[in-house]
């Protein structure tokens, strides 16, 4: 008998002894406690993961699908695949293929050159003394 199987009887026995009182309030204690490790399990898999990354997973028919992914949430991670669009997948379910595609994703993204040249034209506008309306004061304008 390994430990694990003597840690279960005797919570059994533990259990047969406690009132229905006392029964209720262990089992909302558990109840948060498997709570508290799921979160904590979700969290750490999402980080794992960064915009950009390469990644497997599977569909609802269990096809496997590959994507990159776009964005980040609390619970599910936004993965565009080549083939069927958008998903949003649980971080546990998804697999890392390449982080190198990251660099590849973010280099050939069209907002993320557009983004560049937007800030670029700023700072050549603020070089010849340019400033944007939403920088001055209101009591100066």
């Amino acid at each position: 008998m390994d430990k694990s199987e003597r840690t279960l009887e005797n919570l059994q026995k533990i259990a047969r002894a406690l009132s229905l009182d006392d029964l209720t309030e262990a089992n909302r204690y558990v109840y948060a406690l498997i709570k508290t490790k799921r979160q904590d399990r979700d969290r750490r898999a999402v980080i794992a993961f960064k915009v950009g990354d390469r990644v497997s997973f599977k569909g609802k028919r269990h096809q496997v699908w590959e994507g990159v992914i776009e964005k980040i949430n609390i619970a599910t991670i936004l993965v565009r695949t080549t083939e069927n669009g958008k998903w949003r997948v649980h971080a546990g379910a998804l697999t890392l293929i390449d982080r190198k595609a990251r660099k590849k994703a973010l280099s050939k993204s069209s907002s993320h050159r557009s983004d560049v040249a937007e800030q670029q034209r700023i700072a050549a506008k603020r070089k010849r003394g340019w400033k944007p309306e939403w920088e001055t004061p209101p009591w100066l304008a």
